[in-house]
Order: C-alpha cells, then structure tokens, then sequence
C-alpha cells in the first residue's frame, strides 16, 4: 500500500490518490486500459442499481465488467457509489471532502454539492476523508466507472458497521436527494457475496444473501448478517439500496458469478462474488 493518500490535481484542488494501483489492479494507464476492455461486456442494458465486488481484477474483473455492462446503455452524470468500510470499528456513513478521486484513466470530480445535501439529511452522516484514504471497496470499482461513464461525477459513501438506524437513514436520504435525480444516476453496492471461508460454508452464505437480494429483502439481510447466516461485507450497503423507493418497480437479476476459487477443493478457503443488476 502507498505510503501517500492525499495527491493535487491538474487544477490544484484536492484529490484521494489510488492506494491499490498496481495491488489490485494496474497503475499503469495502458495495461489499465488494456484490462478494462478485456472485461467489457457486450451487454448494453439500463439497469437502475448494479451490485459489483471488490476484489483484484484478476479473480473479479469479468464479473465487475458484467456489472457494468448491465448499465452501459445508460446516459448517466452521477454514480452514487456506497461500500463497506473494512479496516475500523467506525460506525456511521462517510462522506468524502476530496474534490477528486484518481484512477490510472483520469481522474473522477466528486460531487460536492450532492454529498453536502446527504450531509444535511441525518446526523448519521460525516464528511471525513480519513475513512476513504485507506479504503479500497470503493477504489477498485473507480476506472470501471470512468470507462462506462467518463464525465459522470461519484458520491462516493462508505458505510462504517451495519446499524439499522444508519442503513435506514442512508435509504430515506438517497431517496430524498435524487428522487428527483434517478433518471441520470446508477447506483452501485460494492460487495462480495461472502466472507473467506471453507467451500461449503462459503456457498452457503453466497446462496442466502442472493435469494435476499432477488427477494428485495433489505431488512432481512441485515437480520441475516446480525445473526451470521450470511458475512458479505458490504450486506450493510446492499440493504441501504434494496431499502430504497427508488428501486420499486425493479426486479434483481444476477448476472455473472464467481469465485476466488483456484484449486476446485471443498476444503479450501474461497470468497465468492456476483453481479446484480436492478432493471
């Protein structure tokens, strides 16, 4: 991991530097490219909502490229872009004060404008960088995002533990600030389905929280992660969307599915990961 987070753009206003470049996925701006269109889907659908992983782009790229796929046919000018955030115990929703956010294939402009209306919505809410500047859940969906929608702005939200107050206050908030914007926003979860465990219990997580997701069931993903039925790290950011108004009238369609899966034993330790798209 880089030892720097913070970096300057172009026009001398701040940026959060990439901390998984060359970890996770290529710094370099023409093997990144090279990367992003070997994941390209042929797919050009208009999904309202995408829920993508968040692992290197050697285990999950096509998988990620799928997901996005699933929304490329849309015209789109802010990605609202909610993950879990990983490394504190921090509990409540993250908001980013950087005005930028560097990917090898350019930079991407936070809206900052939209985060400050999140800001208002519930004391749940925090503009705080440090989260963001050691977080990679958000970071590694980044160059996907410039490809599929290169003059789109993010929201960028991490979500600091799975409190049902705060999952509740993210839902109500989203549909308050961009009710009026759905037509020209995606929404994106960055999750994997499951935690790294053995084989069997690995799927068995994977398969509960896909039949949550396909049945809508916002509040009963987050019973199933208090309870440990289920161990996604972003379960709390997928029931922030599936608990959202803005998504009635969708349906949850998984399209791709993988594994960290190398050596095919049901011994061995695996995480698995999906695409999902909200149509």
């Amino acid at each position: 991991m880089r030892a720097y987070t913070y970096g300057m753009n172009a026009t001398g206003t701040r940026k959060r530097a990439s901390i998984m470049a060359d970890i996770f996925y290529p710094e370099d701006a023409s093997a990144a490219t090279a990367a992003l269109e070997s994941y390209d889907s042929e797919e050009q659908g208009a999904a309202v909502a995408i829920i993508a992983p968040h692992a290197g782009w050697d285990i999950s790229g096509r998988v990620t490229g799928s997901a996005f796929g699933a929304a490329s046919g849309r015209k789109v000018s802010t990605v609202v872009v909610i993950g879990p955030l990983h490394a504190s115990r921090e509990e409540g929703l993250f908001l980013s004060d950087s005005e930028w956010f560097e990917t090898p294939i350019g930079d991407i402009a936070v809206d900052l404008a939209l985060c400050e209306e999140l800001a208002t919505c519930g004391t749940s809410f925090v503009s705080n960088d440090i989260p963001h500047l050691e977080e990679h859940s958000i970071e590694i969906l980044l160059p996907f995002i410039k490809r599929a929608f290169p003059e789109a702005a993010i929201v960028p939200i991490l979500i600091g533990g799975s409190r049902p107050s705060a999952v509740k206050a993210l839902s109500r908030s989203l549909d308050l600030v961009f009710g009026p914007l759905v037509d020209e926003t995606l929404f994106i979860a960055s999750t994997n389905l499951s935690a790294h465990m053995k084989t069997a219990e690995a799927n068995h997580h994977a398969d509960e929280f896909l039949r949550l997701i396909r049945n809508m069931d916002g509040e009963g993903t987050l019973a199933a992660l208090s309870a440990g039925k289920i161990s996604a790290c972003g379960a709390a950011a997928c029931a922030a969307l599936l608990g959202c108004r803005l998504l009635s009238g969708t349906n949850a369609r998984v399209v791709s599915e993988s594994s960290s899966d190398r050596k095919g034993g049901a011994s061995e330790k695996l995480v698995r990961y999906a695409a999902v798209a909200f149509e």
